[in-house]
């Protein structure tokens, strides 16, 4: 019984360096993520919409919080593209193959 337990269970093994991948994706991302609406929020408020259009200091924050939340969804969506289209080739190749270099079967011997 022990057997065919030991047929069904399949341990994941990531791939060398996926670690690595990852953080050189989330890390630049992460400080996108705190630099663009900090500098976004302040340059709108101060260049356009104090400046040009002659807001009041109240008026102008409000707007230019807006801009800079936007501009967050903006960074927050290219992430989970540039995430999700990391993600899109290993599946395609588990998909296609009957078994990934990913997995493997405990205590059983693959197919030659």
């Amino acid at each position: 019984m022990e057997k065919n337990l030991k047929k069904n269970i399949y341990i994941y093994i990531p791939k060398a360096g996926s670690l690595a991948k990852t953080f050189k994706i989330f890390l630049p991302v992460v400080g996108l993520m705190v630099k663009v609406p900090v500098r976004l929020y302040l340059s709108c408020k101060l260049l356009l919409f104090q400046s040009l259009l002659l807001m009041s200091p109240d008026d102008g924050g409000f707007y230019a919080t807006i801009v800079a939340g936007a501009r967050l969804r903006a960074v927050l969506a290219v992430f989970v593209f540039i995430a999700w289209k990391e993600g899109m080739p290993d599946w395609r190749e588990e998909k296609n193959e009957e078994r990934s270099p990913c997995f493997q079967a405990a205590g059983v011997a693959g197919k030659p």
